[in-house]
């Protein structure tokens, strides 16, 4: 073997190495990266909710378990822009993210009914133009929506 060979053999190692050393620090620097991004994600003040229903949707869902039967499916806490897509022009997606009481859906998942709890709190004007504004989100999407009211009697709407 000449010297030649051997340069270009001892160069070709050295771009080996030099190939692997960078490929090495670019795994630290992602991991690096990912750490910081875990590091973000658990300094929020965040913590698990236990109770995503309260008493009274917990019984009412109880008692629409028994649609069940009728193989529907119930959907407690259904986020409307789940269900809805709005579709042309518009200006504000975030109307969609807003949170119905119940969803009732065939076996196949298509939507076939919302359902409101009001307790006392829907009272309140923020809370009533909340529920309006839902109404209306849901009328033009021709999704029916049933509002149960649990401080008065219920009657059609």
């Amino acid at each position: 073997m000449n010297e030649v060979s051997i340069v270009i053999i001892v160069l070709i190692i050295f771009m080996i190495i030099k190939a692997i050393n960078q490929k090495r620090k670019s795994t630290v620097q992602t991991t690096q990266t990912f750490k910081k991004t875990e590091e973000i994600k658990t300094d929020e003040n965040t913590e698990k909710n236990n109770n995503i229903l309260t008493y009274t949707e917990k019984k009412f869902l109880s008692v629409l378990h028994e649609l069940k039967k009728y193989d529907l499916v119930i959907i407690p806490q259904v986020n409307l822009a789940t269900i809805i897509q709005k579709t042309g022009e518009f200006k504000y997606q975030n109307e969609l993210y807003r949170n119905i009481d119940f969803g009732i859906f065939d076996k196949n998942y298509n939507i076939l009914l919302l359902i409101e709890l009001n307790d006392i709190s829907h009272q309140q004007y923020k809370r009533r133009e909340r529920d309006m504004k839902v109404k209306e989100i849901v009328k033009q999407a021709d999704i029916k929506l049933i509002n149960f009211y649990t401080d008065k009697p219920n009657k059609p709407e």
